[in-house]
């Protein structure tokens, strides 16, 4: 055994470089995400049904997107429209809620606070390296790495609208909010959620609010102060769970008349398949891809009917 580890590392290295040393990101990072401290004192969320757990949360995380400008889980921010964060080094400042997006939760905080602005990054791939930092327990600032585990999670059962990296990279209570970023410390997601099984320790299943959604998501609290996600005007199911089928998709339940669905010609009973470019298993799946479609642009959605398929194009509404 002595003998075959330095052999097997020496192969590994001669294979293609498999053993690396590990990338770190620079300091700036860390200083682009901060605490965040409720004035009011902390109370349990609601309990939710089935594996979603999101812990008490005395403290959570924000992260800077530009210069008095922060985004947080709104989760972790409680009733009030006032907060504290508490940056790296100790100081704190006040912060104002402007505006809030409970279904994506995720919400926009104003404050003086001299925090780094973060970069966005390029969406991951699965298996990307990806670490996560925000205020784990309260103790400040840190990192934990890992990878990207499955991407464009709709289904975790968290918000009403989902698109999450899941990452083994692991969250603990007080991160949320904090940051998912790449090996160059670029932002790919908002911490926002870990699932336990009922475990007092992570297990390493961990949810962040992908990039892609955050910055449509910011932009339209930015606009007008919510977040609008427009409607087809179909109503889907999911397929029975233990049915065999020969294609996944979420079946077209009813159409309003004169609907965008009504006029691109969906109708009850199509297998929505794909829209706007995203494949589509379950209804969740239409959701996200309507909640990152830009408003006012003409997508595409993919039915099977029969036998066969149609490709139908909807106009979304501007608002």
């Amino acid at each position: 055994m002595r003998r075959f580890l330095p052999a097997l590392l020496a192969g590994l290295l001669l294979a293609g470089g498999l053993v690396q040393p590990v990338a770190a990101f620079e300091r700036a990072v860390i200083e682009s995400v901060v605490a965040v401290l409720r004035p009011e004192p902390a109370q349990q969320a609601e309990p939710q049904a089935g594996p979603q757990y999101r812990p008490l949360e005395p403290e959570g995380s924000a992260v800077a997107l530009a210069h008095g400008l922060f985004v947080t889980a709104n989760h972790v921010l409680g009733p009030g429209d006032r907060a504290l964060l508490r940056l790296d080094d100790g100081r704190v400042f006040e912060a104002k809620v402007t505006a809030r997006a409970p279904a994506a939760d995720l919400a926009i905080l104003e404050s003086a606070a001299p925090a780094r602005p973060m970069q966005w990054g390029e969406p991951p791939l699965l298996g990307d390296r990806v670490c996560a930092v925000g205020n784990a327990f309260g103790l400040g600032i840190s990192a934990s790495c890992g990878v990207v585990s499955k991407k464009n999670v709709t289904h975790a059962g968290f918000n009403p609208v989902e698109d999450f990296l899941q990452t083994d990279a692991a969250a603990n209570p007080g991160m949320s909010g904090g940051a998912l970023v790449n090996e160059k410390g670029k932002l790919v997601g908002i911490l926002s959620a870990i699932l336990t099984q009922g475990a007092d320790a992570n297990i390493g299943v961990n949810f962040a609010v992908s990039a892609e959604l955050t910055r449509r998501v910011v932009a339209d609290l930015k606009d007008d102060g919510s977040f609008t996600r427009p409607s087809i005007g179909a109503s889907l199911q999911g397929q029975p769970r233990l049915e065999p089928r020969s294609q996944a998709g979420a079946r077209v339940a009813a159409v309003t008349p004169e609907s965008p669905a009504a006029q691109a010609g969906m109708q009850p009973g199509d297998l929505l398949i794909e829209l706007a470019g995203r494949p589509v298993q379950r209804p969740s799946d239409a959701v996200a891809a309507l909640a990152l479609a830009e408003r006012g642009s003409t997508i595409e959605a993919v039915v099977q009917r029969d036998d066969g398929q149609a490709t139908l194009e909807i106009e979304l509404p501007s608002s």
